[in-house]
């Protein structure tokens, strides 16, 4: 189950040849109909390690939402949101449709391989910069969430 702040859809290619994959991406995700990525920022996984155990307040372009692509692999996207929902929802990259994945602020995501292999593509809309608005740790998300919204969110992952 999908949870509100997190929306997963698969891309397929606008074409294929000789290898080759052109996803429209201006075409595929609403902010990028007016501006174009500035960098791409490609995470390669080593099996068993995690990605995320993070959020975002939604200060920066880059996180608001965070989209980006399964390029290759299987990954498990375990994700509580602001409302105290939770969700673990298995992605997995198939040759000719890509899963495309848009996380809202003011949801803690961690992102697990299922196998290895695993690669995924992030865009980043402004000049790439790892320390903002990205907050780590169970804690923290309790703390913003019980000041913005009156109750601390427990993750619990």
């Amino acid at each position: 189950m999908v949870i509100e702040g997190v929306e997963i859809r698969v891309i397929t290619p606008n074409y294929t040849g000789s290898g080759k994959f052109l996803f429209n991406l201006y075409n595929e995700i609403d902010g990028f109909k007016y501006k174009p990525p500035v960098d791409l920022l490609l995470v390669d996984y080593s099996h068993g390690s995690r990605g995320g155990n993070h959020f975002h307040k939604g200060k920066n372009p880059n996180k608001n939402p965070e989209r980006w692509i399964v390029v290759a692999g299987t990954l498990e996207l375990i994700a509580v949101n602001w409302l105290g929902q939770k969700m673990n929802e298995i992605i997995k990259a198939e040759k000719n449709a890509k899963p495309l994945v848009s996380i809202k602020s003011d949801v803690y995501h961690i992102n697990v391989p299922r196998q290895s292999g695993l690669v995924i593509a992030e865009f980043i809309m402004e000049p790439f910069d790892p320390n903002d608005d990205t907050y780590y740790g169970e804690k923290a998300f309790y703390e913003y969430t019980s000041e913005k919204y009156g109750k601390g969110i427990h993750v619990g992952i």
